[in-house]
């Protein structure tokens, strides 16, 4: 957002945090940034500004009760916290060090919306969460939360920017999605 405002001195931005799904022509919208959309508006376009690993992770007190699993199906016996995404069920599925897909199966102890409330709820000794690498960093770095089987693939979760059709796209949201996706702090 830095960058953008540096680069776009005249420029205006008012940014509503949500997982709710909204009509951005209705509601007066130029653009929103959504992460892990699965089933976006038909009448939006959708761009990818990255792909973003997600880590597994929980807190320490939530270890310390616990034995802290080295393999994918040792996470059966853990409270999984799960992103209640649109009423789609999600399954996890990781790659073991040896390359196997295996797929974590446990019901649900909590299905939380939005994502932040994942981070929440597992900063709050709730469960393991699949969450976006870069928003958890600083709790990592303070110790607040530990990372879960990391030498494994977790995937990935699309960083997208979705904006209405328009025939001339504005100057303002083309400047914003063309600006290095690595650099949008989000």
């Amino acid at each position: 957002m830095k960058r953008f405002l540096e680069s776009w001195l005249e420029g205006q931005v008012e940014m509503s945090p949500s997982d709710g799904v909204t009509d951005l022509v209705s509601d007066g919208a130029d653009l929103a940034v959504r992460i892990g959309v699965r089933m976006p508006n038909p009448g939006l376009i959708c761009q990818t500004l990255r792909q973003e690993p997600l880590v597994l992770c929980t807190s320490p007190a939530y270890l310390s009760r616990t034995t802290a699993p080295t393999r994918v199906e040792h996470l059966s016996r853990h409270d999984l916290l799960i992103h209640a995404s649109q009423n789609m069920r999600q399954t996890w599925r990781l790659k073991e060090v040896d390359g196997t897909l295996v797929r974590a199966s446990r019901r649900s102890r909590l299905r939380l919306d939005p994502g932040e409330s994942l981070r929440e709820a597992a900063l709050a000794d709730l469960g393991v969460a699949p969450l976006p690498k870069r928003i958890v960093q600083g709790d990592f770095a303070d110790g607040r939360l530990r990372r879960v089987l990391p030498e494994r693939n977790t995937g990935s979760v699309e960083i997208m920017a979705l904006y209405p059709h328009k025939r001339l796209l504005e100057a303002k949201v083309r400047n914003f999605v063309d600006l290095d996706a690595a650099d949008l702090a989000i």
